[in-house]
């Protein structure tokens, strides 16, 4: 009986290879079209003329690059859509399913018996008959949600139920049927289980076939504002995750994109271990990082320290008691006070320089950041001192162009630099000498000037250090340390070891989290809006107060 199962579904398996070969050859001709189209939109460029003769030509110019732009960003679009298609019926060559369902749907009203068969992604004909079906596609749920008999399953449209008759799972290598066995359950046979492992490497492996129920619901789960997985060593939480990533993808195809999936992974030997697990699912691998590199992309002048490192140093008593007061939920709550009490006073400033003299000293400014209504938020604030400075700076260009060092700047300027500062001499008639001397000086000025408008913009002008230590010196006033088993001695050197580490441009991983959350608070910063989903692994690594500063960030 076995047997002639067998012989059935490998007569099944030929056709679908068939079918697939078909396509790969259809795909392959689309893949060489698209990039024919490609080599001639490129070539396209020849017949764009560049003119800045007048108005008119400069318009037209813009409108013949930006036309010629477009084309050849659709012709790019077309070719890597071609390749990604090619990619993916390559792939399911291999093995186009794992596993085979018969069910009767509750929507059929004919009551006919169903088979469909599941892979890792989907593949149709030109007529729209399904040979494979999508792990993910709600229909695919119901050879993981249940055993045999009645099931519901979730639809886009609503709650279906489906009367399961038969569960078949296979194993399958270079086109052939290695094993067919029926089960009540999606469970890992051992023998599928050392065939997906026959040909392991250090990379992680995408066991879509062995989900289990628990699973499926976490993987499936889009209710959920907060999901947390917890399991033993070795149950298939990180494989789960990285299924979830793949579902979430799939399931709101169109509204997200691996760009705004971001994972907090323990090291980056982990990163290297799963950065095949989403391409083998058929997806784009998402952002993956550590906190540390996550904090040195944030703070690349200063050097922070890592995971290790910290676990290394909590090594007695008290830097236990510190590391719990840092990652606490107290010390968010007072990293937010300090910054909002900034508003009445206290903001640390910095001098702004030009020419080697200061341009605008931290007194100025300070007196600028307060001077507006105590009913601006930190951020308002900010922002109306960055546009005043601007203000004041572009006031100031005139007192410039009479100093000396403009003056002296624009009696050096060689030939070629008149010529490209005054441009075509018949557009640029100057009454007189004294017209154009100033009009080269105030060229010359505006360009001195640019690195001072890039601070200001940028409000380089604050001070985040002497923020972060003049919140760390008043600690003691802001939290209860007897909370925490700490004195207020314990306290203070634990400051001036952070106040030494910031002299030497580094940062405890504790600290780091703090630094950057007081800086994000004192300038208004929102955080990465377009990351639509979050995952951690290794969650008993992280902090409260990270996790609190991740849920502001991210969301």
């Amino acid at each position: 009986m076995t047997n002639d199962i067998t012989k059935i579904e490998q007569q099944h398996l030929d056709l679908v290879l068939k079918k697939l070969d078909q396509r790969i050859a259809q795909s392959s001709e689309r893949i060489k079209r698209a990039q024919s189209n490609l080599d001639e939109a490129e070539k396209g460029w020849k017949d764009v003329r560049v003119k800045f003769s007048d108005f008119n030509s400069i318009v037209e110019t813009g409108a013949s690059v930006h036309a010629q732009q477009q084309v050849l960003a659709q012709k790019e679009r077309d070719q890597n859509q071609a390749q990604q298609q090619f990619d993916k019926l390559k792939k399911l060559k291999g093995r186009p399913y794992f596993a085979r369902i018969d069910f009767i749907d509750s929507s059929n009203r004919s009551s006919e018996l169903e088979t469909i068969y599941i892979g890792l992604a989907s593949f149709a004909d030109e007529q729209g008959h399904f040979y494979v079906y999508d792990w993910r596609a709600p229909i695919s749920s119901i050879y993981y949600d249940g055993g045999l008999g009645k099931i519901d399953y979730q639809t886009p449209s609503g709650l279906q139920q489906a009367d399961v008759k038969l569960k078949r799972q296979f194993e399958i290598a270079d086109g052939v049927i290695l094993t067919v066995f029926d089960t009540e359950e999606a469970v890992g046979d051992q023998l599928l289980l050392d065939a997906l492992s026959s040909d392991s490497s250090t990379k992680m492996k995408s066991i879509v076939t062995t989900i289990q129920r628990e699973q499926n619901k976490i993987i499936r789960d889009t209710d959920s504002d907060l999901l947390f997985v917890q399991g033993a060593a070795g149950s298939g939480k990180t494989a789960a995750v990285l299924q979830r990533v793949a579902y979430l993808l799939y399931r709101f195809r169109g509204k997200i994109t691996s760009g705004q999936v971001i994972l907090f992974s323990p090291n980056q030997i982990f990163n290297d271990y799963v950065n095949e697990v989403l391409p083998d699912l058929g997806e784009n691998n998402m952002i993956q990082m550590t906190f540390y590199q996550y904090a040195n992309y944030r703070l690349p002048k200063i050097s922070v320290q890592t995971l290790a490192d910290r676990f290394e140093e909590e090594n007695d008593p008290l830097s236990v008691k510190l590391t719990d007061l840092k990652g606490s939920l107290a010390m968010f709550a007072a990293v937010k006070k300090f910054a909002l009490s900034m508003g009445k006073g206290g903001m640390s400033f910095r001098d702004i320089h030009f020419q080697g003299q200061t341009f605008f000293s931290k007194e100025d400014i300070s007196k600028i950041y307060y001077s507006f209504n105590d009913n601006y938020s930190l951020s308002q604030r900010l922002e109306a001192t960055k546009q005043a400075l601007l203000k004041k700076t572009s006031g100031r260009i005139s007192s410039e162009m009479k100093k000396d060092w403009a003056q002296t700047a624009v009696e050096n300027l060689t030939g070629e630099q008149l010529e490209l500062m005054l441009g075509d001499p018949d557009k640029h008639q100057f009454e007189s000498e004294k017209k154009e001397r100033n009009d080269l000086a105030k060229q010359i000025v505006k360009k001195a000037l640019g690195p001072v408008v890039r601070r200001i913009r940028r409000g380089i002008f604050v001070n985040p250090n002497q923020l972060f230590l003049s919140f760390m010196r008043q600690v003691p006033d802001l939290i209860d340390l007897d909370d925490f088993s700490l004195k207020t001695q314990e306290w203070q050197e634990a400051y001036l070891r952070s106040k030494q580490d910031l002299s030497d441009q580094k940062l405890s991983l504790n600290d780091t989290a703090i630094y950057l959350y007081l800086f994000d608070l004192i300038n208004g910063h929102h955080g990465d809006l377009s990351i639509r989903f979050l995952f951690v692994d290794e969650v008993q690594d992280y902090t409260p107060f990270q996790f609190s500063f991740f849920e502001i960030f991210f969301s």
